[in-house]
């Protein structure tokens, strides 16, 4: 009996070393790869990540995975779905899990290049304005609120009417209307940090501004920009799609997801209801994983709501 008890307290101990050998090895990862961690082992966000992943992948390899060229036409003219064509076919015999394949590379390079030009412009308009204040912050306050009380989808209209109906020009008009939010969550990041000692003393020891903004300001608001850009994705791919599906985005023959609700899907909707559903599916589950994503990042990232877990 003894030595049963020994035995036990010996597993036990060992259990416990180990326990503390993993913990103290993920004390030791690096920031970005700890947070990358918890991303990943976060259920809702290994879920969602998955998905995300599965979509990059279609869109990658699209010219692999496609079954047919999602622009040449046939006789077979919509064909519900069946073995050779798994999503049927549209009214000019398209196949259409080929175009919403290549749709999903549409979407994503929209997303991700307007998302990332929108978040760091605003990133640097909001960095300069909040730390420098005074009436450059008060001008550029004043512009951006401006553009916030035009509705997002309404301004990027009115962008893409002026240059012109294409997917660049979409591109381009969801970037600027990523801008004066991106602005105003960095803003105010920027405000909070300020105010910290180690900027004052930043200050006193002689340290320009565009060095203590690149060095002691910048690195520390790092986490809302991160959070921002990933919640911004889902809504720049939905914007994309609105503006496709209103004749101002992406142009036929071109595979679209919104174009493809807003030609055969809207007009066939009822004898042939796979050519809006299945386009509708998309946008909506890569729209929702993109935001569940985003939320999973932001309860890693933000120390507030991980200590409340």
């Amino acid at each position: 009996m003894v030595r049963g008890g020994d035995g036990a307290g010996t597993a036990s101990t060992v259990s416990a070393t180990s326990a503390t050998a993993r913990i103290a090895a993920r004390r030791s990862l690096p920031p970005t790869l700890d947070a990358l961690r918890r991303v990943v082992t976060h259920p809702v966000g290994a879920i969602f990540g998955t998905v995300i992943l599965i979509v990059v992948l279609l869109a990658v390899f699209a010219p692999i995975i496609a079954p047919y060229d999602p622009i040449a036409t046939s006789r077979e003219k919509l064909l519900s779905p069946s073995w050779k064509y798994p999503f049927g076919t549209d009214n000019i015999g398209r196949d259409q899990l080929s175009r919403i394949i290549w749709g999903a590379r549409i979407s994503l390079y929209v997303g991700l290049i307007a998302v990332g030009l929108g978040t760091v412009s605003g990133t640097v308009l909001g960095l300069v304005s909040g730390f420098l204040g005074g009436t450059f912050d008060l001008i550029v306050q004043r512009a951006v609120d401006g553009m916030l009380a035009i509705p997002a989808i309404v301004l990027a209209m009115a962008i893409v009417s002026v240059l012109g109906a294409n997917t660049a020009n979409a591109l381009l008009a969801i970037a600027i209307v990523t801008i004066p939010s991106s602005s105003r969550v960095v803003r105010s990041a920027v405000l909070a940090v300020k105010a910290n000692v180690y900027v004052e003393a930043a200050h006193a020891l002689g340290a320009t501004p565009r060095r203590i903004m690149a060095r002691h300001v910048l690195p520390n608001i790092v986490a809302p920009i991160l959070i921002l850009a990933s919640g911004s994705l889902g809504g720049a791919i939905l914007a994309e799609s609105g503006l496709s599906f209103l004749g101002l985005g992406t142009q036929p023959p071109n595979p679209s997801w919104g174009l493809m609700l807003s030609t055969s899907g809207r007009q066939y909707m009822e004898s042939a209801p796979w050519l809006a559903i299945l386009p509708g599916l998309a946008i909506s589950v890569t729209v929702l994983s993109f935001n569940m994503l985003g939320d999973t990042i932001r309860d890693v990232l933000d120390p507030r709501l991980r200590g409340s877990r």
